[in-house]
Formats: structure tokens, C-alpha cells, sequence
């Protein structure tokens, strides 16, 4: 039986086959032995054309888009035919029984043999060669090391992969833009767009702008000869030394092109005595180089010889194949393996002679170390070496030969020790008279460099001259009586100067000669294929710093293999074109990337792709889901392409506002300014970014970059600027802000987020309420010259914000239901017209028919989204309408995205700029920790609460005050209670507009002390010198409580905030969470129900056996995670969507937020602390004023001595912690407790009063149960303090009073510890304001029996409060029923807004409140908005048309 090898080329064949025996010619194969050696050309299969698979691709049109193969055919390439019915009809010969693929060892081989195989259909096992060099005895090692096929299935995955990314990529997009945009002048072009090919394209484009619209700076220098020219003088340059490097793009050495300051300078220095001020030296060492990987020595070849990417690795394919001269040349590592390593000696032993004089000693003998030796750094092929082959120099080609020399350098250079130098720099000093009788001093500058050791340089190429010239230096220096080590020698760079022997501070040297040399700034350097090569390999990052080079190159742009041929099809399809070695974007090339948008030319993002690619090859990526994320890509590219914007409105725009940019600042950055680390936000590091077009905003020039012309960072978004437009610049953002809007200066941290906003980035702003984050979106609006869209969740906070802004005289419009059809009209008018400042919607407004369009006629400079956390469904206050803005906002491009928001995690941040399709967002988190404010948290029952509130209130320096309670009722009740005391009022959505605003002034003014307010509707105040926020129950999330009480204190002055919680407080929360997230299980039950034909929402409700509000719930969850989708007629249908994972995910952290509270009340620790640690801030820190810091100071937290109990339990704990540390607290209650008496509250109580104390500190922690929850618990640990003690006393230690005791009363205890839900949970006897009852006075609401009341006639709303059954009676006997015919128009009427929103009808009003308007009738806004899940953004759309179809009655 025969075995078949398949090769990849001919000559590669022709190798193994004399070294298998296989010397018998036939026709495409030689035979011998068992052995069958056979070859590809190269690619012999490909993946089909679309109209291959599908004849209805054949046609360009967009009904025909997006192009998705559900089976994948692959077509034999017609010019290499004949050969692939050879290897077939070898492949499926009955006397063959395997296969050995030796294709090139790397992806693009793999991807050659895989394709072979299939097509052929062959099925027989196959065996993989695995070689890095083609020497007969590297083929023999390999033939005896043969791998199981199957090894590389993942590496096959990968191959198969990018083939088929490249393709979905390539095909729809260039179809999709070249329906878009290629028709011009009555013809149709081609637009050819590529996955890796576009994004390289637009490196290139942005650097020909820049070129193109540089502007050169004439500036003056001047030097001055110190002494005579020859060994004895030296030149230095004149230089302002308080003038730095970066001090706006100045530099110290230029002077004004006037020449005035120049011809003054000189006219005093000349003639006039030097006197050298200061001598420093510097000592620098450089390792040798690393060895080469394909693109280093592509890149090595292009500066030195001129070769291009493409000829280099057509001439080390050459080597490696024809020659054998060096090992497989499309490799991506630097380095050797162990193995490799060690046999290197026969290889240096054919290498080593030709460079005797040159060679370090200990080469072969000294084993290399890991900077040349890491198997961890080496995938598929080391680093290119020499092979032992020894060569015939005769019969290799000029560039052959050169290359060979280089590789076989670059090996040698790894025994050499580093290349040293010394870098000397001298400060001369003149000075002169000034007229007034000073002394004028001007500085020059001088520099050299001295060669200490050679070490590997004595390899690098023209080094021989160098070494000489240093050889003369020193001799020189000795017969002067100097020594090598001195400040003369060698000058090896720059544009240092020879200095002379002996120099030393204080020594004089005259003025003999003095140039003043009038300059420019130049132009950044066009790309040449080193550096193109390198800008790939980085994805866009052109980094001095080699670390972070290293670190980027696997998010490179192609691969090494792939990089030659990509910029070759460029300049093929006229797109690039050689100048000499400089590479330049075409007309055509610069108009396609116009067109393109940023998802598709981002280098980064090709970047993260190929990253992926690598990952699958390990088998750390998924096939499917990459896929997967491809297919989504391109989908998301082509919504864009058909429906968006022509980007090229941009430029256009920047066309429109061009006459009022500023020229090139000095230096040579056109358009450029330099953003530092502090203001890009966390981890951006410092960058150049281009700025917008002035008067236009989202127009922009490309960057030019550094000195160098490097390309700006991925972290701004360029677009084209017509050729020949000034860079423009922000005005003077402090003159905007002192002029316009009557501020002096800004507060922290204003300043950087106007200034990136101002330039166009994109930015999320975290920052507490209070910190003035409006100024963020105003300020940069007015400087970017055009209308800022606003999209807020709170029509009544846009209404504030639109009389605000209007009293400082903007033009300020927002836009929602409430206005009459011609006002609506109006507005619109205005917003298309240009005359606004600021447009303000809500998030919805964005799902009208027509309105997004209306938008994009004349896009918004600046968008900002307000609120932001409201898009992230792992956020306290997540809005389904905030997630519409994904799919419109790209609509609005390129204007650059503010979003913001008080309260965000780590987590939400990166959901908000994932949702919002700004992953690059620049960050600005900024002060969390607030030193003005002390929180208390005290556990109290319901009824003492009230009582507790007005006494802290009574006294009058704890006023201004916002009190936060659960519902509107309770506002009212608990507001006409405290007005009995001092001026109070409530504050909430159900009040009308008019007595709203009337109180909200007033407390402003100083007229009302306290407002009780929703905390809903808080949002709304904002006054600086309130002295206390007290929340009157437990809060749904921590985010969500800290901005209600950041509005505490804004003025800067001592602040308190008070929390009463209780086991009642927690039990609502679990009961509500169990109504909102229903299990999973009911999710996966309710869908099972739907029928593959759909079935109506309603009818699936009332007959799906679950309760109603419940199945609502559900079928909302299922539609948000796309378990299911909802068309415009209210039908259900199942959905493809991955709900489980997702909303299982969302449930489990929903349901941890109550335990994230509840530890934060419950918790020992600095109150402050544990916030600004929940954001993400450093939380190692005490804040000296919160209860727990300062008990003493607490205002309704009371201390009593440890009772007898009390101390042995604390003596028992102390000495369990003392025995084994970081004990959880519950283990360590059941080992101190067994009997269970006391109860584990009594027990969480001690330990809280241990923590305060200082005694014990607490970690958290959690664990996974065997159902794959993960349940949180604290840990204790001893402290120092708590070691020492010994016997602790009633003095030693304090426990706060509990709240029974607090009340006076002894109900039945309650524990206030972690339950996790299992299935629906109740309210809790008590329910969640501790059992108030329909005898319950208004003066006292919420009074009653205490949380530990069983009141089983109460039940409670999602608000808190109580909802009374009539006697006790039966719910069904007393239940009112809705008017049937208002019922149907309500539903009709939402069917009808649902459909012009484009959403679910569900989604507008529920069937729950949509029945109970239609019991109760309401006849006025007030009493419409009185009704459950009716809030004032409803009001405000919709009350009007509600109360017409009402009263049609």
C-alpha cells in the first residue's frame, strides 16, 4: 500500500521525494518505494463564487444583501485544474492508504491541504510534516516525527476561518459600497473593501492628507562656534532653557521667522567670551537585537537595500526553498527553542568563517539565554536562521546574497555583549550687557557621543567605517594626552558634534563665529514599506516604546505571511502607488476610504479579529462564535452603508467652516494638539489626536502625528478633510466659559472632559451628582459650533434644563407629546434651520417613524446621552428604550458621543460604550469619594421612623433636607406630618407641572427647608447647601443610593446622609424581584407555548396559566434577551435568541444588588469606603466621619456597655479567630453557637459592634453552590487590636442599641440576614413598611405593629406602600371591571403609537395599567398619573390623548 504526500510547490516536492526514494516521473508526481509524492500550485481550491452557491447572488442589489452561505462550496481554480485531478486521482487511488500533508507548516498551508482534501473527497487518515527547513536532514527528522493530522484541527479551524471572514468581508462590503457610493459621472466603479486590506488602506489615506494639508512654519536657529573649526572648538545651538519640549509645540532652540529676536541674539553673542556652565555625561547600553521574524527582516531589507516587502519574501522564499540557506521564512517569532538551541553548533561551524575578524569569542561555546531561547515565544516556527547548508555565494543573485548576510549576521550578533556609548552634553554660557545695566545670559547647546563598546555593532552593516573613524579618534586623543574615556571620540548619530578633549565647567571659550539659519517645519514622512510593515504588525500603533510594540503585534493587520500581498493588492487596484521607496494614496485610494465608514477602516479592530484567529489556532476561541461575530459585523456595516449617513458629509462640512482654522503649529503638527494621560482618562497614555473642522464638528483632519509624522491613536476617530483646510482648534474653552455661561472657572475635572469632548472623541463621564457634568455637553456644544443632541430619560429634567439654558440665552428646544402637532412641527423646523444650541429628546423619540432621518439631514455636532447607565442591563436603572439608541445613534455619525452618568461600575462603563458602539470612548472617573459627607445607617421598624426623621430635622442646622421615601402617597403623608414642625412640602411625578415647579423654586429660594420627594422624581432637585438626604426605607441598589445622596453638600460644607432599614425593607425588595425577574424556568415555560404560526400577546397571557403580571413580566424579559419577537399586530413568535445564558446572567446579578445593600447596611466597615470601592476607586482609607468611624457623632445610632452575654460571646470570638484566622461568620456562628440560642441575628449584631470597634475586620468573599450559584458571605479576621485583648470589659466594649429596644416595643424577631430566592416569594408578614394598616394615621404613616406584625389583611404595591382589602373579604367579590369599549380604544390607540415607534405595544403602556385606566376614568392629568406604572415621561407624551379618548365617554 502507497502513502501520498502532499507538498505545497513543486521544488519542495522534488526535495522530499529525493530524500523518501521517490525518483520515478509521473505525470504531477514522482513514486518510489511505498511512497506517492504530489504537489499543489499554491491555492488549487478556493471557497465558490456567491452566484456559485446561490444564482440569486449573482445580481448586485441590496435585496440581495447580506450574502450569509449556510453551506459553505468551495471551486477548483481553473488554471490549476489539471494538477488537482492529479492529486485527486492519486488521493482516492484504492492502493493508497494514507496521507501526509507537508504544506507549509503554518495556517495558509493548512488551509491549502484542508481545501484539497475536501474537495477531493478523501476520507483516509492523514499524518502532518511539521519542518522549518527543507535540509535532508531536516526532512528525515520530520518523515520520523510524524503528527496525527487531527493535532491541527484547531490550526485548520483558524485557516478556515479567516478564509471564509476575508470573504463575507469582501463581498458584501464591496457590494454594499459600491451600490452606495460607486456610481459617479454615469458609471459604475468597483469599490473593492477588505477585512484587512481597508484598514491598512487608511493608515496610508490618513497619512497623504496630513501631508496634504500641512502647512509649513518658517522659524530661525542659531549657532555659535565655540573657539576655532577643527578638534580644538565645537558648534552649540542657542536655546531658551524655560521653554520645554511640549510647551504648546514649541521648541527651546526656535526662534521667530521675523528674525528680530534672532539678529539681537547674535548681534550681542558675537565676538564675546563663552564660559562652558555645566558637563554631563550618560552611559548607554543596547543588547543585541533580536533575531528575525519575517516582517523585521523585511523591514531591515527595505532600509538598507531598498527591497520591498514582496521582493524580500519572495527572496527568502528563495532561500528556504531553491538554496536550503535558511530556515521556513513565514514565521511571526524572534526566538529559538530549547532544541533548536542546542544544535545550533553546526550551523555556526558553516556561518562562523566567513566573519572571523568579527566574531565573538565565546559563539557556540556560551549557551544563548532567554532573550534568544523561549519555547513560550514560539508557535508554529522559530526565529529565520541560517541552515548548515553551506552555500555557493556564486549561484545566489545580488539580493539573494545580501539577505543571506543579513540573516547570517543577525545570529551572530546574539553572542556579542551591548553596544555602549557615553553621551556627553555641554551648556555654554555668554553674557552681555543689557541696557538697563543687567546681565543678559544666552545658552547653547552641544552634544557627542562616544563609542565605549562595539559589541554587536561590530556586525551591523557599514559599521567598518564607524569603527575606524574611532580608532583615528582615540589615537588622536592619546597623542593630545587625553584619555579614550574623555569628552572627545567617535560621534556615531544624530546631529551631535565632535567635542574637544579636556572641556570642563568653567573653562572659557570665545564666540568666533556666529549662523543665524532660517528653517521650516516639515511635512510627516509618507509610509515606505518598513514602516507600513510596522504600523500592521502594531494595528495602528506606531510605538517608540518596543514593549508595547511586542504587546500589540498579535492584534497585527494580517500576518507576516499575508502583509507583502496585501500591499501589493493595494497598489494593484490603483489604490497605492510607489514614489521611489515612499508608498502614496492615490485619488482613488483617498475617495474610497471617504466612503468607508470607521467600523470597517479601524485597524484595531482588524487587530482584535487576528488576535482571535491566533487564540483558535490554541483552541482558546470558538469557531462558531467567531463566526458568528463576523457575520453580525457585516450585517451592522451594511445597515450602516444603506442607511446611515454619507460620511462623507464630514469633510464637506469641514469644507463649510474651513476660513476661520488656524495654521500648523510649530513643529510641524498640523492640526494637532498633545492629550495627557490625566486628560484621556485611565490608561490612554499620551497621544496626538486630530481635531474637529471649525464651525463643523464632526468634520476632522487627519493626524499628522509626531515630529515624524507617526499616525494618531486608535482612540480618535478620523475622517477625511478636503485637501488644502486649515487644522482647526476649539476656541478658548475659559472664554466660552466666563462669557457665556458667567463662570470664572471651571470645577474639577470640568476642564479635561470639555477639551476631548470639544475635539471630537468620544467619552464616557463618570462623576457624582452635583459635580457639574452638564457643563460637559454645554460648554463643548457652543465651542464645536452647531446643535448638541441631548437624549435624557426625564421629560421634566429637560424641561429644567431647557429654562436654564434659555435664561443664560441659548436656544435651547426639546421635543415630546405635550406639544401641539404645529409646536412639534416647529421645533423641528428650527433644529433643521441650524438655529438651535441644544435639541432634547427622549430616548423613544429616536423609534418614530421619519424622526431619525429627519436628524440625519443635519446632524448633531455634539450627541449627548444623559443618564447612560439607563443602556446597561447590568445597571440600577436600565431603560429597554435606552438600548434603541445602538441602531439610530449611526445614523447621527460622526459626531462624537458624551455619555454620562453618576453612577456606573466597572461593568456598566463597559456596557455603556459596547451598547453605544464607542469601545474606544476616552474614560474621565472622577470623584467618588466625597470628605464633606458622613453616612449613617441605622436598623429601625417602620414606626419610629417618622418620629426619628422630624427629630434629626428639628434642628434647624440640619436644613435644607431632602427626605427620600418609596411612593407619592407616602411623600404627601409624610410631608403634611413634618410641615407641623417646619416648612416642608412633597416633591413627585403625580403633582401637576405648574405646583411642581412652584415648590422646587421655593425650596431653592430658601422658602422651604425640606422637600419629601420619590426617588423617582429626586432627580429633578438640585440645590448646593443641602445639609441632609435621609432615605426612609432600604434603597434597591447601591448606585442608585449613592446619587441620591451626592446631593447632599455640594457646597463643600459638613453634610450627613440617613438610612433606616429593616428585615421589612429587604423582603419587599426579594418579593418584587421574584414579580420583575421571574425563573428562568417560567421564561422557558411561557415560550414553549408559543405555536410556530405566533399567537396574540393577550391571548397568550390569559391562557398561559401563569398570573398576569407575572406572564407580563416574563414575556418582557423574553423579548429584551430576543427570546422572542413581537410584530407590529401584538403577535408573539419564538425567536432564535440565546435568552437563557443571558438573562440567567442578569437575573443572578439583579438578585445580588439586594445582597450588595443589604452588606453595605449591615457592614462594620467606613461607610464611604465600601462606596467608592463598589466604583472602582481605592478604598484603603477611613473617612472619619460615618457611623461606623464616629459612632460618637452618629445622630440616631445609639450605644449601650456589652452586657454579660455579650463579653463572653466576645472573649469566645476573639479566641476562635486567635485560633484559625479568617473564619467565615456563619461557620463560626455554628461552631460558637451549636444550640442556635441566640439567633444568628443577635450573633451578626456583636460582630458588626466587634468590626466598629476595631477588634476584627471582615473580607468578602463567595462561593458556588452545587446548583452554580454563587452566594455571597463575609469573612472574619482578627486584627492587632484585637489580639491584645484580653478579657475585654463592659468599657472596652459598645453594642448598638437594637431596634426594638429603639422602639420600645418586643415583637417577634427577625432576621436580618442573606436568603436567597428560590421561587416567588411573599411581601413578609408586615410587608415592606413594617405592617401598616388601614388604621394607620396621616399623621404617623407607616405606624402600626413593627416589622414583626403578622398583618395578613395588608398587601403591599412595588412602591412600598400598603394596599388595603375591604373587610377582610374576598378580592374576587369586590373587583371592579373595566369599561369595555374605552378598554378597546386604549388598546387600539397603544397598537397604533407601538407601531410609529416601531416597538412592542407592551413596551408603550401595560396591560395592567391600561385595564385600570379604563376602571377608574381618570378625568385630569393628576389623577391619570396616579395609577400604577404611569410615570411623568408618560404624562408628559401621552396624558393629553388618554383624557380625549376618555372623555369621548
Amino acid at each position: 500500500m502507497f502513502t501520498v504526500v502532499l507538498a505545497e510547490k513543486p521544488a519542495m516536492a522534488r526535495d522530499i521525494a529525493k530524500v523518501l526514494g521517490a525518483d520515478r516521473k509521473g505525470q504531477g508526481y514522482l513514486e518510489g518505494g511505498n511512497w506517492i509524492v504530489t504537489w499543489a500550485i499554491g491555492h488549487i481550491v478556493t471557497i465558490a463564487e456567491p452566484h456559485e452557491m446561490n444564482p440569486d447572488w449573482k445580481r448586485w442589489a441590496w435585496n440581495r444583501l447580506p450574502i450569509l452561505p449556510t453551506e459553505w462550496m468551495l471551486k477548483v481554480i481553473q488554471q490549476t485544474a489539471d494538477q488537482f485531478e492529479v492529486v485527486k486521482r492519486l488521493l482516492c487511488r484504492d492502493d493508497v492508504a494514507g496521507v501526509v500533508c507537508a504544506t507549509d507548516a503554518g495556517r495558509e498551508g493548512e488551509l491549502i491541504f484542508r481545501y484539497v482534501y475536501q474537495m477531493s473527497g478523501c476520507g483516509k487518515p492523514f499524518k502532518r510534516l511539521w519542518i522549518s527547513s527543507l535540509t535532508p536532514d531536516a526532512i528525515k527528522a520530520g518523515f520520523k516525527a510524524l503528527r496525527d493530522g487531527r493535532d491541527f484541527d484547531n490550526l485548520g479551524l483558524a485557516a478556515v476561518a479567516r478564509a471564509r471572514a476575508d470573504w463575507l468581508v469582501g463581498m458584501n462590503l464591496s457590494r454594499g459600497y459600491s451600490l452606495r457610493f460607486g456610481s459617479r459621472d454615469g458609471e459604475n466603479r468597483l469599490l473593492s473593501v477588505g477585512r484587512v486590506q481597508t484598514p491598512t488602506l487608511a493608515m496610508l489615506v490618513d497619512r497623504e492628507l496630513a501631508i496634504q494639508d500641512f502647512r509649513a512654519e518658517k522659524y530661525i536657529e542659531i549657532e555659535a562656534q565655540f573657539g576655532t573649526k577643527g578638534p580644538q572648538g565645537y558648534a552649540g545651538l542657542w536655546f531658551d532653557p524655560g521653554v520645554s519640549e511640549s510647551a504648546d509645540g514649541r521648541k527651546p532652540e526656535r526662534l521667530p521667522a521675523d528674525g528680530a529676536q534672532a539678529g539681537d541674539i547674535a548681534a550681542r553673542v558675537k565676538d564675546r567670551p563663552g564660559r562652558v556652565e555645566s558637563l554631563s555625561g550618560n552611559d548607554k547600553a543596547m543588547p543585541a537585537p533580536l533575531l528575525y521574524d519575517l516582517t523585521e527582516l523585511q523591514r531591515h531589507a527595505n532600509r538598507l537595500y531598498g527591497l520591498t516587502a514582496k521582493d524580500t519574501l519572495a527572496v527568502a522564499q528563495s532561500l528556504y526553498e531553491k538554496h536550503k540557506l535558511i530556515t521556513y521564512p513565514r514565521t511571526d517569532s524572534r526566538h529559538l527553542t530549547q532544541d533548536v538551541a542546542a544544535g545550533i553548533g553546526s550551523v555556526l561551524a558553516v556561518v562562523a568563517p566567513r566573519y572571523a575578524d568579527m566574531v565573538a569569542p565565546d559563539t557556540g561555546t556560551r549557551a544563548l539565554g532567554p532573550r534568544f531561547v523561549d519555547d513560550t515565544k514560539v508557535s508554529d516556527h522559530h526565529a529565520i536562521i541560517p541552515t548548515p547548508t553551506r552555500p555557493r555565494l556564486e549561484a545566489l543573485t545580488k539580493d539573494e546574497a545580501n539577505v543571506y548576510d543579513l540573516v547570517c549576521r543577525r545570529l551572530l550578533m546574539a553572542w556579542h555583549d551591548a553596544y555602549k556609548t557615553k553621551v556627553t552634553s555641554v551648556v555654554t554660557v555668554v553674557e552681555s550687557p543689557g541696557l538697563d545695566g543687567s546681565v543678559i545670559r544666552d545658552r547653547f547647546r552641544s552634544s557627542g557621543t562616544v563609542v565605549i563598546q562595539w559589541g554587536w555593532k561590530i556586525l551591523d552593516i557599514g559599521t567598518e567605517k564607524k569603527v575606524a573613524k574611532g580608532k583615528k579618534a582615540r589615537d588622536a586623543a592619546k597623542d593630545a594626552g587625553g584619555d579614550e574615556g574623555g569628552t572627545g571620540g567617535d560621534v556615531s548619530g544624530g546631529d551631535d558634534t565632535d567635542l574637544p578633549v579636556g572641556l570642563s565647567v568653567g573653562q572659557e571659550r570665545p564666540v568666533t563665529e556666529v549662523a543665524v539659519q532660517t528653517k521650516e517645519t516639515k511635512p510627516p514622512k509618507r509610509f515606505n514599506d518598513a514602516s507600513l510593515l510596522t504600523a500592521m504588525e502594531t494595528a495602528g500603533k506606531l510605538l517608540d516604546d518596543k514593549d508595547l510594540e511586542n504587546a500589540m503585534s498579535e492584534r497585527g493587520l494580517g500576518t507576516p505571511a499575508t502583509r507583502a500581498a496585501i500591499l501589493e493588492t493595494l497598489i494593484n487596484r490603483k489604490y497605492v502607488e510607489r514614489m521611489g521607496k515612499a508608498l502614496k494614496a492615490t485619488d482613488a485610494g483617498i475617495q474610497l476610504i471617504s466612503v468607508v465608514h470607521e467600523s470597517v477602516r479601524s485597524p484595531s479592530m482588524t487587530g482584535e479579529w487576528e488576535l482571535r484567529l491566533k487564540k483558535m489556532e490554541k483552541g482558546q476561541d470558538s469557531f462558531p462564535e467567531f463566526m458568528k461575530g463576523i457575520e453580525e459585523y457585516v450585517i451592522g456595516v451594511l445597515g450602516q452603508v444603506q442607511r446611515g449617513p454619507d460620511p462623507r458629509l464630514a469633510s464637506r462640512a469641514t469644507a463649510a467652516g474651513a476660513a476661520g482654522g488656524s495654521a500648523a503649529t510649530p513643529g510641524g503638527k498640523a492640526g494637532m494638539v498633545t492629550r495627557t494621560q490625566n486628560e484621556a482618562g485611565p490608561g490612554s497614555g499620551s497621544m496626538s489626536v486630530p481635531v474637529a473642522a471649525h464651525g463643523a464638528g464632526p468634520g476632522s483632519v487627519p493626524a499628522a502625528g509626531g515630529p515624524a509624522g507617526q499616525a494618531s491613536s486608535e482612540a480618535s476617530a478620523t475622517r477625511p478633510a478636503p485637501s488644502g483646510s486649515p487644522a482647526w482648534q476649539p476656541p478658548d474653552l475659559l472664554d466660552i466659559l466666563r462669557n457665556r455661561f458667567k463662570f470664572q472657572d471651571f470645577r474639577p475635572h470640568q476642564e479635561a472632559v470639555c477639551r476631548s469632548v470639544a475635539l471630537g472623541h468620544n467619552s464616557l463621564l463618570v462623576m457624582p451628582t452635583g459635580s457639574g457634568k452638564s457643563l460637559c455637553y454645554q460648554l463643548p456644544g457652543i465651542a464645536r459650533g452647531g446643535t448638541t443632541l441631548v437624549i435624557s430619560p426625564l421629560i421634566a429634567l429637560m424641561e429644567d434644563q431647557v429654562t436654564h439654558l434659555s435664561d443664560m440665552g441659548f436656544n435651547a428646544r426639546c421635543l415630546h407629546s405635550g406639544l401641539s402637532r404645529e409646536d412639534s412641527r416647529n421645533v423641528c423646523k428650527e433644529y433643521l434651520a441650524g438655529v438651535l444650541d441644544f435639541f432634547m429628546i427622549a430616548p423613544e423619540r429616536l423609534s418614530v417613524t421619519g424622526f431619525p432621518e429627519m436628524l440625519a439631514k443635519r446632524p448633531p455636532v455634539l450627541i449627548a446621552v444623559d443618564e447612560a447607565h439607563c443602556i446597561s442591563s447590568w445597571g440600577h436603572d436600565f431603560r429597554p428604550d435606552y438600548r434603541l439608541l445602538k441602531d439610530r445613534i449611526p445614523m447621527l455619525m460622526p459626531a462624537p458621543i458624551l455619555a454620562m452618568t453618576a453612577t456606573a461600575t466597572t461593568k456598566v462603563q463597559d456596557d455603556i460604550c459596547e451598547q453605544l458602539g464607542i469601545p474606544k470612548a476616552v474614560r474621565f472617573i472622577h470623584g467618588f469619594r466625597r470628605d464633606n459627607l458622613a453616612i449613617e445607617m441605622m436598623e429601625a421598624p417602620r414606626a419610629s421612623r417618622l418620629e426619628e426623621t422630624a427629630r434629626v430635622l428639628s434642628n434647624p442646622d440640619r436644613r435644607p433636607a431632602i427626605v427620600y421615601v418609596p411612593s407619592r402617597r407616602e411623600a404627601d403623608e409624610t410631608a403634611k406630618h413634618l410641615s407641623r414642625l417646619f416648612e416642608c412640602e412633597p416633591y413627585h411625578a403625580g403633582m401637576k407641572a405648574a405646583r411642581r415647579k412652584q415648590v422646587q423654586d421655593a425650596f431653592l429660594g430658601g422658602y422651604i427647608d425640606v422637600i419629601v420627594a420619590t426617588v423617582a422624581f429626586g432627580m429633578g432637585v438640585d440645590k448646593s447647601d443641602i445639609r441632609t438626604v435621609i432615605h426612609m426605607a432600604m434603597p434597591g441598589s447601591v448606585e442608585g443610593y449613592y446619587q441620591e445622596i451626592g446631593r447632599a453638600g455640594r457646597d463643600g460644607l459638613p453634610s450627613r446622609a440617613l438610612l433606616f432599614f429593616s428585615w421589612g425593607d429587604r423582603k419587599v425588595h426579594e418579593s418584587f424581584f421574584e414579580k420583575d425577574y421571574p425563573p428562568l424556568a417560567t421564561l422557558i415555560s411561557i415560550r414553549n407555548m408559543i405555536p410556530p404560526t405566533g399567537i396574540d400577546r393577550e391571548a397568550l397571557i390569559s391562557t398561559c396559566g401563569i398570573d398576569a403580571e407575572t406572564a407580563e413580566n416574563a414575556l418582557a424579559k423574553l423579548w429584551i434577551h430576543e427570546g422572542i419577537t413581537v410584530d407590529e399586530n401584538d403577535r408573539v413568535f419564538q425567536a432564535a435568541g440565546a435568552f437563557k445564558t443571558t438573562y440567567d446572567t442578569i437575573r443572578a446579578h439583579r438578585e445580588a444588588q439586594i445582597d450588595l445593600v443589604h452588606d453595605l447596611v449591615k457592614g462594620a466597615e467606613c461607610r464611604m469606603a465600601r462606596l467608592v470601592k463598589h466604583f472602582g476607586e481605592r478604598g484603603d482609607f477611613r473617612c472619619g466621619m460615618c457611623d461606623n468611624c464616629a459612632p460618637d457623632a452618629a445622630l440616631s445610632r445609639r450605644f449601650r456597655p456589652a452586657d454579660a452575654r455579650e463579653l463572653e460571646m466576645t472573649a469566645a470570638i476573639l479566641g476562635a479567630l486567635k485560633a484559625s484566622d479568617g473564619q467565615a461568620t456563619g461557620s463560626l456562628y455554628k461552631r460558637l453557637v451549636p444550640s442556635g440560642n441566640p439567633d444568628r441575628s443577635w450573633f451578626e449584631h456583636l460582630m458588626s459592634s466587634l468590626g466598629r470597634i476595631g477588634l476584627v475586620r471582615f473580607q468578602d468573599d463567595q462561593w458556588q453552590g452545587d446548583d452554580g450559584r454563587i452566594v455571597n458571605f463575609r469573612r472574619a479576621h482578627i486584627t492587632n487590636f484585637g489580639m491584645q485583648m484580653e478579657n475585654p470589659g463592659p468599657e472596652d466594649i459598645s453594642v448598638e442599641e437594637t431596634p426594638e429596644k429603639l422602639a420600645g416595643a418586643s415583637p417577634k424577631k427577625r432576621s436580618f440576614t442573606k436568603k436567597r430566592s428560590g421561587g416567588r416569594a411573599a411581601a413578609g408578614a408586615g410587608g415592606p413598611t413594617g405592617g401598616a394598616t388601614r388604621g394607620t394615621s396621616v399623621g404617623a404613616p407607616g405606624a402600626g405593629t413593627g416589622d414583626g406584625s403578622d398583618s395578613s389583611s395588608t398587601r403591599f404595591d412595588r412602591l412600598g406602600h400598603a394596599i388595603d382589602d375591604v373587610d377582610g373579604s374576598d378580592d374576587k367579590d369586590i373587583v371592579a371591571m373595566p369599561d369595555k369599549l374605552l378598554l378597546a380604544r386604549l388598546k387600539a390607540w397603544r397598537l397604533d403609537i407601538a407601531r410609529n415607534h416601531g416597538i412592542p405595544a407592551f413596551r408603550i403602556l401595560t396591560d395592567k395599567s391600561i385595564r385600570q385606566i379604563a376602571i377608574d376614568k381618570p378625568t385630569t392629568v393628576e389623577a391619570l398619573g396616579s395609577i400604577a406604572g404611569i410615570g411623568r415621561r408618560f404624562l408628559d407624551e401621552h396624558a393629553h390623548d388618554i383624557l380625549k379618548l376618555i372623555a369621548r365617554d
